[in-house]
């Protein structure tokens, strides 16, 4: 009875042996099959959607550091540009220019008319610079434009960003975010199965540098503005008081000139050149006997028009930007430097008298 018994459980552990092999094989079978059809389907190896993923974030922190050293350069180059046009817009000073300094101010002479009388006003323009976040933004929009046109991958261009000057201690922040994101595709239709992995991303950036470019902005204009309409002597006096208040900005005068061309012609009617000519030509003084007489005579003269002369004054002032950390050997000073040049605030003030320096019938 128990060999039957025995015999009966090794039966049946070897029916459950050989049901296990023939379900495994049945599965094996199965697998092997799943994966030759999705083999056929996307021939590409197990893993590769995971790599397009990661290549996919991969672009987009290659774009994301891109803005951000090209921020970096930009703000730097935009303070350079910025201090080189006087502190102006990126259009320039409304009053013009005296060779390459822009104008804070300017004097002009014109003819006006009024109740038919005619007469030459003088008219002094102030053009102190007055915004210094627009201005500034509008150099570091130019100047990152320049470097994300160059870009190889996909970054918004300067306009596509909310653009931010903030205030920080000491230094010149820029911030900006997109003004809507952007899209990196990887489309794969290669295969039976179409597939398209999209990343959407804000790019944005902080970036700063150590010129307090908006102090330097605030103290330049208000000072320099005070100088308009003084001699020579005052403004050297005035910058010498400037370098002792405040030694981190040197100022300079490196010109003043006096022109006195300036002509207007009011239009008004006067005569020149007057003299006295015989009535009768072929009349001679010699033949009167009695002393004291000769022929009769008419005076005669030109007619033209009042032409008065002004005087206008120019001043070019260069302030700099005082920091050792700069300076070379055998220099006095260091001054701060940038891969595109020194951070310098070059303006001049322009400005002309009211009144004629001289009047004169030009015919």
């Amino acid at each position: 009875m128990k060999n039957t018994k025995k015999g009966a459980v090794d039966l049946f552990i070897f029916l459950v042996g050989v049901f296990g092999i023939i379900m495994l094989i049945v599965i094996l079978f199965a697998i092997f099959t799943s994966y030759d059809d999705l083999k056929r389907a996307d021939p590409k190896p197990l893993g590769y959607k995971a790599v397009e993923i990661l290549s996919t974030y991969e672009e987009a922190d290659e774009s994301l550091l891109y803005l951000d050293a090209s921020t970096r350069q930009a703000i730097e180059n935009a303070l350079y540009r910025f201090g080189q046009n006087g502190l102006q817009p990126t259009t320039g000073s409304e009053c013009g220019s005296a060779s390459f300094y822009q104008k804070w101010s300017g004097g002009t002479v014109e003819k006006t008319t009024t109740g038919g009388m005619s007469q030459c006003i003088v008219t002094n323009t102030e053009c102190t610079p007055k915004d210094f976040e627009k201005s500034y933004i509008a150099y570091v929009s130019e100047e990152l434009n320049k470097r994300i046109s160059g870009y190889k991958g996909i970054l918004p261009k300067a306009d596509g960003y909310d653009l931010i000057q903030s205030p920080k201690d000491g230094a010149t922040e820029v911030k900006g975010i997109a003004k809507t994101p952007i899209t990196i595709k990887k489309a794969n239709y290669d295969t039976a199965v179409k597939t398209e992995l999209s990343y959407e991303i804000k790019p944005s950036f902080r970036e700063s540098t150590d010129i307090d470019a908006a102090s330097h902005f605030s103290y330049t204009t208000s000072n320099g503005a005070a100088l308009n309409k003084k001699d020579e002597i005052a403004i050297k006096k005035e910058i010498e008081n400037l370098n002792s208040e405040n030694p981190k900005l040197e100022w300079s005068l490196n010109g003043f000139i006096k022109e006195c061309k300036n002509m207007c012609n009011t239009g008004e009617s006067c005569t020149t050149n007057c003299h006295f000519e015989k009535d009768e030509p072929k009349c001679n003084d010699d033949d009167f006997a009695e002393e004291g007489e000769f022929c009769p005579r008419h005076e005669v003269c030109d007619t033209g028009t009042v032409e008065e002369s002004y005087c206008s004054y120019t001043a070019y002032i260069q302030v700099r930007i005082k920091d050792d950390r700069y300076k070379l050997p055998g220099e006095a000073n260091g001054y701060r430097k940038t891969p595109y040049g020194n951070i310098e605030y070059w303006f001049a003030l322009n400005w002309m008298d009211e009144s004629p320096i001289k009047s004169e019938c030009v015919v």
